[in-house]
């Protein structure tokens, strides 16, 4: 991109922005996908910590923020302490980005080590894809990312977001986690995904799934799923019709999801949970899941308003059961024995053969 290409895009985000050109444009001009490459930058300058601008990263790009990536900014002096780097705000494929590049399939991937926080420091929200078209992934390998705001994944019609929690911890330090629903709740918007099968997930508050939308706890190797676990607030769960709360059983079982009622006191939400009719619990055989035992997928310390949580069809076909035992949902895969075949079976079998040879002869 020339110099002159780069004065007119800043020109137009800063229009966009009310005024603001400290925004931090991802262009992917550099010879890297890396974070650190700072021709990959509008302004040629990796974001400065604790600035001033919000984080666009548009147009078919994939960015990765890894161990020497933290190296570098340690060595610029770019860090807010030997342990944290600071962002405004994320807005990945976001629809008022427009001016920072075309939509396009996005991921970004953190896996710049444990012991280590990025925290973005904007209230307001934070976007993975929220346009049109857009498909943006969100990867957490190592490290911890706090949002430190309302997250949203696919909240706009025709968007798609998904977040893979693989190790590390993703943190929601305010308000929800909100799957394929907008601001409003609107229950009609984009598909938002996560699939959380290790480190840690906590929110401050709560997790809204949209109606085309999942959350997916893979196994019994994450280490915990705590909604309202992040602060003084108390946790909720909310799932719409068609919203899809997927659990896959391994051999240990499953990490549960706590909704909590963070000091105990029956306050505020409480650690309320809420499935609405048509709503979905989806469980499957991760790989060696006990037949015939009642395994905990979920525990609140709130009440459950259950208008119609049904299991999925492939759930059904499989043999899967649900209930609810006190504050907890659980569910098991229960063993069909096969019959063996008896003997008067044999003998009709067998005297159909016969029949045939008879007739071939």
């Amino acid at each position: 991109m020339t110099n002159s290409m780069r004065f007119l895009l800043a020109a137009a985000v800063a229009v966009a922005l009310g005024g603001n050109a400290m925004a931090d444009a991802w262009t992917g001009d550099g010879a890297t996908d890396k974070w650190e490459d700072a021709d990959n930058w509008l302004l040629d300058a990796v974001p400065t910590n604790n600035g001033s601008g919000n984080t666009f990263i548009n147009g078919g790009h994939n960015v990765l923020f890894d161990a020497d990536t933290w190296a570098a900014l340690d060595t610029a002096g770019n860090l807010q302490s030997a342990t944290q780097y600071r962002v405004v705000r994320f807005l990945i494929n976001e629809s008022t980005a427009a001016t920072s590049g075309p939509i396009g399939t996005n991921s970004l991937t953190f896996d710049f080590g444990d012991g280590l926080e990025i925290l973005q420091t904007n209230g307001t929200s934070a976007v993975f894809g929220g346009r049109n078209g857009s498909d943006t992934t969100l990867n957490i390998v190592s490290g911890l990312l706090n949002t430190g705001s309302r997250t949203s994944f696919g909240a706009r019609v025709g968007a798609s977001g998904t977040v893979n929690v693989m190790g590390g911890d993703f943190i929601i330090g305010r308000v929800n986690l909100q799957l394929g629903i907008n601001n409003a709740f609107d229950t009609t918007t984009g598909t938002g995904v996560a699939n959380i099968s290790g480190g840690t997930f906590r929110t401050r508050r709560g997790v809204a799934i949209g109606g085309t939308s999942t959350f997916h706890v893979a196994g019994s190797g994450v280490t915990e799923i705590g909604v309202g676990s992040q602060g003084s607030e108390d946790g909720v769960w909310t799932q719409v019709a068609g919203g899809t709360l997927r659990t896959g059983i391994d051999a240990g079982g499953i990490t549960a999801i706590l909704v909590d009622d963070v000091d105990d006191d029956g306050g505020g939400t409480q650690g309320n949970v809420t499935f609405a009719a048509g709503s979905i619990l989806d469980p499957y055989d991760l790989g060696g899941a006990p037949t015939n035992v009642w395994t905990t997928i979920m525990n609140w310390e709130g009440t459950l308003d259950d208008n119609g949580l049904v299991l999925s069809s492939d759930a059904l076909n499989a043999g899967w059961e649900k209930r609810v035992d006190g504050n907890s949902l659980q569910v098991r895969l229960v063993a069909t024995a096969v019959p063996e075949p008896s003997s008067l079976a044999l003998l009709g079998l067998g005297s159909v053969a016969f029949v045939a040879r008879r007739r071939r002869s």
